[in-house]
């Protein structure tokens, strides 16, 4: 993949068990020394009888009183205790939970058992160790002592995207990387009011693309809302080096407060499912994306008026052209879909002879 830094947050895990389903480590019993390392390449490990699924900043933990099966004659008939927990606390930063234990009946390689287990997402890690200790309990007495060393290593970025104009850095939702306001046409303010878009100017440094850009001035309940700075577009990209084909989507609403941010146009959905990187923008809106005068034809060297939101989306495509490859994109498969007016104006630029 051009153009982008591609790494990896590490997270090594050390762990070891003690005590459990049979009792034996109760008490205030310290913790035994730590024994193995794991490196989690992998999006999930499965050790001693837990499962940790790591995220870039967060660690998922399944496991349970070491999840072993106990042998029940009678398990379709066990009534299950209810008293049982897990506590966990994150000794470097201070957090902590508690997490509920379940029991349920199981079957493996024939035996009937009891298999107990808990689940958190909540462990929040910080740069460097992270000692966490899982204690369980039955009621208020510990039974049992877990402990796990996560080292979370600080790495080149995976989120920083180098655009023709700058660097961005977005951030990872999920298993996509996410970018949100990259400016793909300069401010159509001043002398660019009611003119085509112009090119975006570049920038030093790192630009957060974390936060959407402004939606476009425009009325919502005949009142007005958004910023003519507005000229922004969202692109969900997955987190791999695979070429995928760009879907570019124009939200509907001609006006009345829409833009590339509504719940509607989230693009995580469909490509987090699909084998595609999802687009959504900003046009300009209302009187600033549609006026007609003959003033404003004459002012033009296209001898044209009204169509600076058909302009503004022609504008993306052509960014999107330059910088699509940067986050995985194929400058060569983009495909451009929309909505009701955003449908409207996906029509009026096969119509055109600008693209």
């Amino acid at each position: 993949m051009s153009g982008i830094v591609r790494a990896v947050t590490v997270l090594i895990l050390v762990s070891f068990a003690l005590g459990g389903c049979g009792g034996g480590g109760g008490g205030d019993t310290p913790p035994p020394p730590i024994e193995s390392a794991l490196d989690f390449d992998e999006p999930s490990t499965f050790v001693n009888g837990m499962a940790y699924v790591t995220q870039v900043g967060s660690v998922t933990i399944r496991g349970g009183l070491n999840s072993n099966v106990v042998p029940r004659d009678l398990c379709p008939g066990t009534t299950f205790p209810q008293n049982f927990s897990t506590r966990w606390r994150n000794t470097a930063n201070g957090t902590s939970g508690t997490e509920s234990i379940g029991f349920a009946c199981v079957v493996r390689l024939g035996v009937s058992g009891i298999v107990s287990s808990f689940q958190t997402a909540a462990i929040s890690l910080e740069l460097g160790d992270n000692p966490i200790v899982f204690e369980t309990f039955e009621g208020n007495t510990l039974i049992g002592r877990d402990t796990a060393l996560v080292v979370r290593e600080a790495v080149a970025s995976a989120l920083e995207v180098q655009t023709a104009e700058g660097v961005y850095r977005g951030s990872l939702e999920s298993s996509l990387r996410v970018f949100r306001g990259l400016r793909y046409a300069a401010a159509p303010i001043g002398d660019l009011r009611f003119k085509p878009p112009a090119a975006p100017p570049a920038f030093s440094g790192v630009a957060d693309a974390t936060q959407f850009g402004a939606n476009c001035f425009q009325s919502s309940n005949a009142a007005p809302v958004g910023e003519e700075d507005c000229l922004f577009l969202n692109i969900w990209a997955h987190n791999d080096n695979v070429d995928r084909p760009v879907l570019v989507f124009l939200h509907g609403g001609g006006s009345n407060n829409v833009g590339g941010d509504m719940a509607v146009t989230n693009g995580a959905s469909l490509a987090g499912f699909s084998d595609v990187i999802v687009v959504t923008l900003n046009r300009r809106q209302s009187v600033f994306g549609g006026l007609a005068l003959e003033e404003l034809r004459q002012e033009s060297p296209q001898n044209t008026t009204g169509n600076y939101q058909v302009r503004d989306v022609i504008a993306a495509l052509a960014w999107l052209q330059n910088n699509a490859a940067a986050v995985g994109g194929d400058p060569q498969r983009i495909m451009l879909a929309g909505e009701s007016a955003g449908a409207m104006l996906v029509c009026h630029i096969l119509a055109t002879t600008e693209v």
